[in-house]
């Protein structure tokens, strides 16, 4: 054949399409204006129905964008917990500057979580900051980080809906997850991306 579906291929491909998607012939029915007993016939007597091109075409095009409808929604239902990156590299406000450097350079990170001896998240370290500190006096090198700490990226709870990230992500490249301050996994937006 040319490619082209017969209409009880296409009736079989609109009825498990729609259970895939887990519509009900009355939701389908309702999203399209139309009776839910076309949806039925559409789906198990096609023949008798001898439905148009364009019935035929409206119905394909809501399954469509009630799949596409359903993505969007399995990603903005996900939690920071299903997105986060567990294994968080991080520095201690103990740490050397020169140490902090060579770590952030190692990983080819901008910045690093910095933690304290307890495991609270106390702030974060940019690698310009670091990386001016290294230049201007190399006695710099052996300062603690504690002495060029910026403010703590965001944090939030792992149960935090990842559609309210959106505003976050606008003005950081990355956001904390933690529990009472201790450091449980970070999302950046290359993890954001990895799930769309």
């Amino acid at each position: 054949m040319n490619g082209f579906k017969t209409l009880n291929e296409i009736s079989s491909s609109i009825r498990s399409t729609r259970r895939t998607l887990g519509i009900s012939q009355k939701a389908l029915a309702a999203y399209l204006g139309i009776s839910q007993s076309t949806i039925a016939r559409l789906e198990s007597d096609i023949d008798s129905l001898n439905p148009s091109y364009r019935m035929v075409f409206n119905v394909i095009e809501a399954l469509n964008e009630l799949g596409e409808r359903s993505k969007a929604e399995a990603f903005t239902d996900k939690t920071a917990k299903e997105v986060m990156h567990r294994k968080v590299v991080f520095c201690r406000d103990t740490d050397t500057i020169k140490f902090a450097l060579e770590l952030i350079k190692d990983k080819d990170f901008s910045q690093l979580p910095v933690l304290n001896r307890s495991g609270s998240v106390v702030g974060t370290v940019y690698q310009k900051n670091l990386l001016m500190a290294h230049m201007n006096n190399t006695e710099n090198r052996k300062k603690r980080v504690s002495e060029i700490l910026d403010p703590a990226l965001p944090q939030i709870d792992e149960n935090t809906p990842i559609r309210k990230l959106k505003s976050l992500m606008e003005g950081y490249d990355a956001i904390l997850v933690t529990e009472k301050g201790k450091l449980k996994g970070i999302i950046s937006v290359f993890d954001m991306l990895r799930v769309l």
